[in-house]
């Protein structure tokens, strides 16, 4: 059996506020050519396919479509777990179609999907609380599907105790216990695997990831997760990853970059073959159809057409040293010259000799705001700006000096 593994699509996202919509098309259509190419049986979509509770109709017809043209009529079945950004009841709602294709959508921690129903080769043999037995032409597999299992999903408040240790020790059994509940209601004569939406400790964290909670009390330790499994599936961190010292507990990464912390990370979806042994070979794939991520250093704004040259089709965030503070004015043209340039910052000379001025511990609260602004938009702030700034501020209990 062939899988291909992939996770944190956030359909609807956009980079500083530039739609990425072409893009997630682009390596949606990679991964469905990749279907074919491959002879893949499973798609295994582990959570956060959109970015938002409510996203774009856009980002949701993206959805439909690709999820449609994977499965292809039940010539391969295709499982989707819920992440911590989807809404559960909007991932498993379009369910009564979705079985039509032979695709399988689980909202919330123990969604029971119907069983003995199919499509093409694909079929449901038995099915309960979060697990399904498949039939895929003459392939078996056993599945467990765990959409992000917070607290208020889970429906429960797993400790009273504050402490993040005690908390995250009581997380972890109890999501142990689902998956160890989950795993012994399978046919222990197919193969099993988990796909999954949640933060196993150990993980390499991005700054994109923007959760309500990642690590901390809300992470599952390796401990916890039962070697049963042929192939772990996971979501919620953005960078392709094993874990738990297993080669074969896969984080798939998201198929874009979507901050410059990631920009030398490369985009990719995981294969997996799973024989009857349940033994994997696990493989990376590329995609190419995200636009790069770059950050540069450059010394003038004469620099800026040369850099953008060399590097060629990218998204750009800049750091341009010059002498002295641009004019709104002239950062407006270069914005406007450079479409794709997402973030400039401007970098002045730290020192002018005996003018160097005051050090930052030496500024007022305002006035270390203005040059925090000023050195990172290259311009100053408005008067209401900094007065919302000073206000917020004060809400905390601080008072500016």
């Amino acid at each position: 059996m062939r899988i291909l593994h992939t996770s944190d699509w956030h359909l609807g996202r956009t980079l500083e506020g530039r739609s990425r919509l072409v893009e997630q098309r682009n390596v949606l259509e990679e991964m469905t050519s990749l279907c074919s190419e491959e002879a893949i049986d499973l798609v295994l979509v582990a959570g956060d396919v959109f970015d938002a509770y409510n996203p774009p109709a856009a980002a949701e017809e993206l959805y439909y479509e690709y999820l449609e043209r994977m499965a292809d009529g039940g010539r391969r079945a295709v499982v989707v777990v819920a992440g911590n950004h989807d809404s559960p009841e909007r991932i498993r709602a379009a369910n009564p179609l979705a079985v039509r294709h032979g695709i399988s959508l689980m909202g919330l921690p123990g969604d029971h999907l119907p069983g003995s129903v199919g499509v093409g080769r694909v079929r449901r043999l038995e099915t309960g609380p979060g697990w399904l037995n498949l039939a895929i032409g003459e392939e078996r597999v056993g599945i467990v599907g765990l959409p992000y299992p917070s607290e208020s999903r889970l429906r429960e408040v797993l400790s009273r105790e504050m402490a993040d240790e005690v908390r995250r020790g009581a997380y972890s059994d109890r999501v142990g216990s689902i998956l160890k509940n989950a795993v012994e209601s399978l046919d222990p004569s197919f193969p099993s695997i988990l796909v999954g939406h949640f933060y196993v400790a150990g993980g390499i964290e991005s700054e994109s990831e923007r959760p309500i909670h990642l690590g901390g009390a809300l992470t599952v330790d390796a401990e916890s997760i039962p070697a049963e499994f042929s192939y772990v599936a996971l979501g919620h961190l953005h960078r392709a990853q094993r874990v738990g010292g297993f080669e074969h507990w896969r984080y798939s990464g998201s198929p874009l970059a979507y901050s410059f912390s990631e920009a030398t990370r490369g985009d990719e979806v995981t294969l997996v073959d799973v024989g009857p042994d349940g033994v994997p070979e696990v493989r990376r794939s590329p995609l190419s159809g995200g636009i790069p991520l770059v950050k540069r250093r450059v010394k003038g704004w004469d620099s800026l057409s040369g850099v953008i040259e060399e590097v060629g089709r990218a998204w750009f965030d800049l750091e341009v040293e010059v002498d002295d503070t641009p004019s709104p004015e002239l950062l407006a043209r270069i914005r406007r010259e450079y479409p794709e340039i997402v973030i400039i910052r401007v970098s002045l000379p730290r020192s002018r000799g005996r003018d160097a001025g005051p050090s930052l511990e030496d500024l007022t609260l305002e006035e270390q705001f203005r040059k925090f602004y000023l050195d990172r938009e290259g311009t100053e702030p408005s008067s209401q700006l900094v007065e919302l700034f000073l206000e917020l501020v004060n809400e905390e209990g601080e008072e500016p000096t």
